[in-house]
């Protein structure tokens, strides 16, 4: 059956395993279809009930279809239809919930079905934190199939996913091999890891060189959205975000300077925001500073999206809290540009190391 026969609706819940259809498929064979497959009225797409049409298929029953009556949106329709079926904890309910978003966010060609159309939006919906869809976003933008599988059927939580999504493609598959405790510690260990970040805390600032490079590059710094009061005596950013108010919670506007926390997940929300804001236009230029983590989700994503990226050929001493350089930085760093002339970053980060455009 061709995949375009089914509303992108339908697809924000995940299907049944093979078994599971199968067991579908036997009952409807023995009992009949006992809840019709509805329709859009539209185009005549399945908006509910792909795993009994799959399963009639498999039973060699003729489906019974009926015709949404259009009241009301379609997404919170299906939503409340799957919600009353399954029994999902939260962090499946958060997968549900950031598909729901993306799907928002992406498939405009919805109209007037796509009334949910925030993050907010979605997390009331489902009953989920915010938060906890951050996590099922950044499994969903750089997890493998195999490990957005485990969360969906309950397998794995979706944070201890989220610490995961951050190795290799090939090292995921790996770990979602072992036992479920070998998995858990794994996401534990990768989640310490990072919050050590090889002995650099999330608190460490940037030379102040490196900043006054980006500031001539961009023309000004309008905001750090990841900061402290002592960071923007060096930044010098018109506007910044620190922990008491948490810039993943806040509009991103004008040129931003970011040296993100570098500990797991927050790296990645981090990340991803840029990313998204500097797409929306909303910040036209930004420098981008973390550890040259290439096999990474997040730096995938910051690669992908930037136009100019700066390997440094030396580590850098980050300045500590005694406000002196910290030597013994075990970590490669990397710096990504985003909508910013190329001659200028050429005459300002040449000297600091090799360029590489990536468009």
């Amino acid at each position: 059956m061709s995949e375009k026969r089914f509303h992108a609706a339908s697809q924000i819940f995940p299907m049944m395993d093979p078994g599971e259809i199968a067991n579908l498929a036997d009952d409807i064979k023995n009992n009949g279809l006992r809840e019709p497959i509805v329709l859009d009225s539209q185009k005549g797409l399945i908006v509910d009930g792909r795993n009994r049409f799959l399963a009639c298929r498999i039973a060699g029953v003729k489906p019974q279809y009926v015709v949404w009556d259009g009241r009301g949106s379609l997404l919170s329709y299906v939503v409340s239809l799957n919600l009353h079926r399954r029994h999902l904890d939260a962090s499946q309910r958060a997968m549900v919930a950031a598909k729901l978003a993306t799907l928002c966010d992406g498939q405009r060609q919805l109209g007037k079905f796509a009334e949910v159309a925030t993050q907010a939006e979605a997390s009331e919906m489902l009953n989920v934190g915010e938060r906890t869809i951050r996590h099922a976003r950044e499994v969903t933008a750089h997890g493998v199939p195999e490990l957005v599988a485990a969360v969906e059927r309950g397998r794995v939580s979706v944070s201890a996913a989220a610490d995961l999504a951050d190795d290799s493609e090939e090292e995921q598959r790996r770990v979602l091999e072992l036992s479920d405790d070998e998995v858990l510690a794994r996401a534990k260990e990768i989640r310490a890891s990072h919050a050590q970040d090889n002995g650099r805390g999330d608190e460490w600032r940037t030379p102040p060189d490196y900043i006054d490079r980006a500031r001539r590059v961009m023309g000004s710094i309008d905001l750090d959205p990841a900061s402290t009061a002592r960071a923007n005596e060096i930044v010098k950013a018109k506007a910044f975000f620190d922990k008491g108010i948490d810039g993943r919670t806040r509009e991103w506007r004008g040129n931003v300077w970011l040296n993100p926390p570098f500990s797991t997940p927050l790296i990645g929300e981090f990340v991803s925001m840029l990313v998204d804001a500097t797409e929306d236009k909303k910040v036209p230029q930004a420098t981008l500073l973390t550890n040259n983590a290439t096999e990474t989700g997040w730096f995938q994503q910051a690669l992908r999206a930037a136009d100019f990226c700066c390997f440094p050929d030396q580590r850098i001493a980050f300045i500590g809290a005694d406000g002196r350089p910290a030597p013994g930085n075990r970590q490669a760093q990397a710096f990504f540009f985003f909508g910013c002339d190329l001659a200028l970053v050429q005459r300002e980060f040449g000297p600091v190391g090799t360029l590489v455009t990536t468009i």
